[in-house]
């Protein structure tokens, strides 16, 4: 598979789980939850398929270290943006507009949910492309 197609697949996939765990908010962050728990197992998963196959600790380490971070740093941005999601509705639905303050601090927060989404986007991108072209090469090479 060429690099092209690994960023490819890489990316389409890992920024889809950021878009369904920040968008999940919406549904009380239970899709939000299902999400970061999926992704915690499908990374222990990893790891123990990688132990089992015969790699060393150090391999998986040079596997998931450079990128593993920055991906993890990522997912967890996602799923506070999507938890907050989840409050500003409650905010919005149960909460009355009493003070004058109400929507400036109702826009503030759709901002703080903004950031941390554009963050886990551009985290979520950054790990990919160094597990394509760091990671993966540092296992190869050996």
């Amino acid at each position: 598979m060429d690099d092209y197609s690994k960023i490819k697949l890489i990316l389409i996939n890992n920024l889809e789980s950021v878009v369904l765990t920040v968008m999940g908010g919406v549904a009380l962050s239970i899709p939000t939850v299902v999400s970061t728990l999926y992704n915690g197992y499908l990374f222990g998963s990893f790891i123990g398929g990688a132990l089992a196959s015969g790699l060393s600790l150090i391999e998986i380490i040079k596997l998931t270290v450079f990128h593993g971070f920055i991906e993890i740093a990522g997912f967890l941005m996602a799923t506070v943006a999507g938890m907050r999601i989840s409050l500003l509705l409650k905010d919005l639905l149960i909460s009355l507009p009493e003070d004058q303050d109400f929507s400036k601090k109702m826009r503030l927060k759709i901002i703080s949910i903004m950031k941390l989404f554009l963050y886990s986007l551009i985290f979520i991108t950054i790990a990919g492309l160094i597990e394509v072209y760091i990671s993966i090469d540092l296992i190869l090479c050996g």
